[in-house]
């Protein structure tokens, strides 16, 4: 809700005042007569017929009724029309100085308060002259076309600071220049520029410019802001004085003889404003001697007003306040009033209605038509789209009208992306990350087309179609939905990775078990080998036992090496793992996804333990832990392959197959255990064929020897 004179609510609180002061002082006088006529029976509720709770609800009625006639004083509107009008006046190009030296105070509040207050006294008595807006300061843009909308004019005067133009200094020769350029379009001796502005340090050569002014017969009014005697000095952002890199004050003075100096070239006039006079009495007088053009058939917004109702509602408040006495037996009186007001209505309502209910009708003219699809579209009315698009359709010819439809429906599809987004917060903040993925996939798309409505309405070239706060605010929702999406699939991301590595960690150390198992295992059958040896070949023992020692050291050895190696890996695929849920941990919890952050948590305690664990040389326990990191990272439940399946199958027939089978080594060895274990099997067997064979010649020189003798 908006206010056409908001200035009326200053008398709010002077009129409650007024009301409670009046009340209280006949109070005081009443109790006065009653104490002269009635004496001490001025307290008797038998001899006065007073209720003071009835006194204080008419006070009160009272009051509200004076705020709601106050409030329709202020003319409060909500929403707009586009209504045709013709009109004949002047054209003027205001250039507004908003440097850092229009902060300085000498005309309070402040140099560009105070022209931004004459700029709308300018306005307001200018009626049917077009003004357009130049804010310059190290540099200058063209900020309003030529336009007679005085509501889209004042919001352009409010949005005027320092921070409008962002390069320093006071480039006039730029400001003059946008002048000129924007007044192409226009001819004829109706224009003029008005230049508001404290003539300080001013910059750029604008003789060229000026001479372009002169030749089109443009006057050049100028109105001076600050004092040419004293200079001022400039406040900062945080209320103290600024100050130059050597410690002195910053100051600023009107520059008045350069002003004056211009304003003479072009067959202007120069007026110093101040508190005493304005000066904008001249300069009105100046415009009103210009000559007037008939403008072109336009269309321009006014605002809906809404002042009837609170002067409804203050009209029944105040009809309370009459009805309503504070004597106890005229409330019931004010009952039968109003009881006899609704029996009236109730009789004229007993009227027949006709059956037949009408459709809402659609008007086919396209300035109806937008205006009816604006106030749906304020209304709340989902289905606006189509009005607009059938407005575009049948308005081919009217560049304002389509700029404003085009506008108005990247409005329509900017808030259903906020409605979207809002969707994707709430479930965000359920924890439920698919679903809102899922919506912020639509508020972009919404976005996105919002996006090109807009330009589709700027590129007529009408800025006061289209208010810039929505282009503002459809980039900021932009930034935050793409901040939004990517932070969701990062944290995806992230814990898909986690899972990954805490399997790839569970793999490690199965791999390590199984390893050392069959280790031992091959171990074993050695030892056994060996006895088995020492028994045969009784003439070589120690020879052949130190041999098998020798080996098996070797063995034993590489074994050893290769565990190591192993359970270095494994140790070093837990750590990665273990960042991982940490890395998770943080970005849930700046996503606020409380129960993503405590699995991730419990999954990063459980790998530390895991990680203790490999270093204690405790590979089950290990393995425990790292089930139990899995689980709560949610990738336990995940099939195992075939190929795995099969792999643990054929290991555990290798563990049970007994003593009399060769272990083999595992299909994830390297080729390096591969070539020891056959050149051990090997030299094993040739150890074993020589010993048969020194044995078959022994027992073959025996028998030699004992029938030798026996011959003999």
């Amino acid at each position: 809700m908006n206010f056409l004179h908001p200035e009326m609510f200053y008398l709010a609180l002077p009129l409650l005042i007024a009301v409670a002061a009046l009340s209280i002082q006949a109070a005081v006088r009443r109790r006065e007569q009653l104490l002269n006529l009635l004496g001490s029976r001025a307290d008797d509720p038998d001899a006065v017929h007073l209720s003071q709770h009835r006194r204080v609800v008419r006070i009160i009625l009272l009051s509200i009724a004076m705020l709601c006639l106050l409030t329709a004083a202020a003319r409060p509107w909500y929403g707009s029309q586009l209504l045709p009008f013709q009109q004949s006046g002047r054209d003027i190009m205001v250039l507004f100085d908003v440097s850092k030296s229009m902060l300085a105070n000498d005309l309070p509040p402040s140099r560009l308060e105070h022209a931004k207050f004459l700029f709308r006294e300018l306005v307001k008595n200018a009626k049917g002259d077009r003004f357009g807006i130049v804010p310059f300061a190290g540099n200058a843009f063209l900020l309003c076309p030529l336009t007679s909308d005085t509501v889209a004019l004042d919001q352009y005067i409010n949005e005027l600071n320092t921070d409008s133009v962002p390069l320093g200094g006071t480039n006039l020769e730029r400001a003059l220049f946008q002048a000129s350029k924007a007044f192409e379009a226009a001819s004829g001796n109706n224009r003029a520029v008005v230049l508001f502005t404290d003539g300080e340090e001013l910059s750029g050569d604008s003789k060229r410019t000026l001479e372009e002014l002169k030749k089109a017969n443009i006057p050049l009014f100028i109105i001076g802001l600050g004092d040419p005697d004293t200079a001022a000095p400039l406040p900062d952002k945080n209320g103290t004085l600024r100050r130059d890199a050597s410690g002195k004050l910053i100051t600023s003075k009107l520059n008045e003889n350069a002003l004056k100096k211009l304003a003479q070239e072009t067959g202007g006039i120069y007026v110093r404003s101040s508190v005493a006079d304005t000066g904008i009495a001249a300069i009105q007088r100046r415009i009103a001697q210009l000559g007037t053009a008939g403008n072109n058939a336009g269309k321009r917004t006014l605002p809906i007003e809404k002042f009837h109702w609170f002067l409804i509602a203050g009209a029944l408040f105040l009809f309370g306040y009459m009805i309503l006495s504070e004597r106890p037996a005229s409330l019931r009186k004010a009952l039968n009033i109003l009881l006899l007001a609704g029996a009236f209505s109730v009789l004229a309502a007993e009227e027949p209605l006709p059956q037949k209910e009408e459709k809402e009708k659609i008007p086919d003219q396209p300035l109806q038509l937008y205006n009816f699809a604006r106030e749906k579209q304020l209304a709340g009315a989902e289905n606006v789209q189509e009005l607009y698009e059938k407005v575009i359709q049948n308005a081919p010819n009217q560049p304002e009208l389509q700029a404003r439809t085009f506008g108005n429906l990247g409005v329509a599809f900017h808030n259903t992306g906020r409605k979207e987004l809002a969707a994707a917060e709430q479930k965000v903040s359920a924890q439920q990350l698919d679903a809102a993925l899922q919506d912020l996939q639509k508020a972009e798309t919404q976005v996105k087309n919002a996006g090109e409505l807009y330009n589709r309405s700027l590129s007529f070239g009408l800025p006061s179609a289209l208010n810039g706060r929505n282009i503002q605010q459809l980039a900021n929702d932009r930034k935050k939905i793409e901040e939004l999406k990517k932070k969701i699939e990062e944290l995806k991301k992230q814990q898909q990775q986690a899972q990954q590595q805490t399997q790839q960690a569970q793999q490690q150390n199965k791999q390590n078990q199984q390893n050392q198992q069959n280790q031992q295992n091959q171990q074993n059958q050695q030892n056994q080998q060996n006895q088995q040896n020492q028994q045969n070949q009784q003439n070589q023992q120690n020879q052949q036992n130190q041999q098998n020692q020798q080996n098996q050291q070797n063995q034993q050895n590489q074994q050893n090496q290769q565990n190591q190696q192993n359970q270095q890996k494994a140790q070093q695929q837990t750590q990665q793992a273990k960042e991982s849920a940490e890395k998770l941990q943080k970005q849930a919890e700046d996503l606020k996804q409380q129960q993503l952050a405590n699995q991730a948590k419990q999954a990063k305690e459980e790998l530390q333990k895991a990680e203790q664990a490999q270093k204690d040389n405790k590979p089950q326990e290990a393995q425990k832990h790292l089930d139990n990191a899995a689980k709560a990272l949610g990738s336990d439940n995940k099939p195992q392959k075939k190929e795995e399946k099969k792999e643990q199958k054929e290991n555990q027939e290798k563990s049970d197959s007994g003593k009399d089978q060769q272990p083999q080594p595992q299909p994830d060895q390297n080729d390096m255990d591969k070539k020891s274990a056959e050149e051990m099997l090997q030299m094993m067997k040739d150890a074993e064929d020589k010993r048969r064979k020194d044995v078959e010649k022994f027992n073959l020189r025996q028998r030699q020897r004992q029938q030798v003798e026996k011959d003999w």
